[in-house]
C-alpha cells in the first residue's frame, strides 16, 4: 500500500524530536507568558493581544509548517502554552486557547503548502 505526501508527513512528524519544536516552541511560550507582564493599561494589552501574538504566532507556525509539515500536536501545544496566563488574566481568556491554536493551524498549512508549491 503506497502511502500519499500527506501521510508521509503526517507520520514523520509524531516521529519528530522534541528538541526540534522546542526551538519553535520556546520563542512562543516566552512571548505568550511574558504577555501579563508587558501590560500597561488596556490599549497595550489589545494591541499585544489582537495583532502582536497573534502575528508572531502565524509567523513561527507558517515557518514550521514550511520545513517539517503540518503537526496538529503543534498547534495544539501552541494553544495550550496559554493556560498559565489564566491564573493572572480571567477566565474569558481561555477562547484565547483556541484562537492561538487555529492561528497557529492556518500558519502551518500556509506554511507547508507554499513549500509545496501550491500557495504562490
Amino acid at each position: 500500500m503506497k502511502h500519499t505526501p500527506v501521510e508521509k508527513t503526517v507520520k514523520s512528524n509524531f516521529k519528530m524530536n522534541f528538541k526540534t519544536q522546542m526551538l519553535y516552541l520556546g520563542p512562543l511560550a516566552i512571548a505568550e507568558i511574558a504577555f501579563p507582564f508587558l501590560i500597561h493599561d488596556t490599549g497595550m494589552a489589545m494591541f499585544l493581544l489582537l495583532l502582536v501574538l497573534p502575528l508572531l504566532i502565524f509567523a513561527v507556525s507558517f515557518v514550521y509548517g514550511k520545513k517539517y509539515g503540518f503537526s496538529w500536536p503543534f498547534s495544539a501545544i501552541v494553544g495550550l502554552i496559554w493556560l498559565p496566563n489564566l491564573a493572572m488574566l480571567n477566565e474569558s481568556a481561555a477562547i484565547y486557547i483556541f484562537i492561538f491554536g487555529v492561528v497557529s493551524y492556518i500558519g502551518q498549512i500556509c506554511g507547508s503548502l507554499f513549500e509545496q508549491g501550491r500557495l504562490f
